[in-house]
């Protein structure tokens, strides 16, 4: 082989090119962002029934919720948390569904359950799931905080 590269040094030459080529026209058609869209196919569901133990809010709200939960179309997996008081419901969702339309589903479908929760339980909130490792992400990057002896 190497007999055979020194024989044509032309069409070794040639074949570099190529390769370099080939190179340069993938990097100029690959696809940059500055910020790349990060929605991920989760929803996070909370509400809270102060003064209720975990075993009572997993009966009366959890449940009924994930049950509403589980109707939405595109729903993979459902994960639940039930504390003394508040329960959070993580929802994972297959990667081509329409996150918006999902979470307008969501929504209907648990004010439509409202009405059935227990007396005294906060309307539970539909909010995107967002990772640890992105969190600080949606902080405030400035913040001012002005003092004086007058008032507003």
């Amino acid at each position: 082989m190497i007999a055979a590269s020194i024989r044509r040094p032309i069409a070794v030459a040639m074949l570099y090119l190529s390769i370099g080529l080939l190179g340069i026209s993938a990097y100029r058609h690959l696809p940059v962002e500055l910020l790349p869209d990060i929605t991920l196919p989760h929803l996070t569901v909370s509400a809270s029934w102060p003064g209720a133990s975990p075993e009572v809010t997993e009966a009366f709200l959890t449940s009924p919720l994930e049950a509403a939960i589980q109707q939405v179309r595109g729903v993979e997996k459902v994960t639940s948390v039930s504390r003394p008081g508040s329960t959070s419901i993580e929802i994972m969702f297959g990667r081509d569904t329409d996150m918006d339309f999902a979470r307008m589903d969501l929504s209907e479908r648990l004010a439509a359950l409202t009405d059935n929760l227990p007396i005294g339980v906060q309307p539970p909130q539909v909010s995107p799931y967002v990772p640890e490792e992105f969190e600080d992400q949606n902080k405030a990057e400035l913040t001012y905080t002005i003092t004086g002896p007058y008032t507003l």
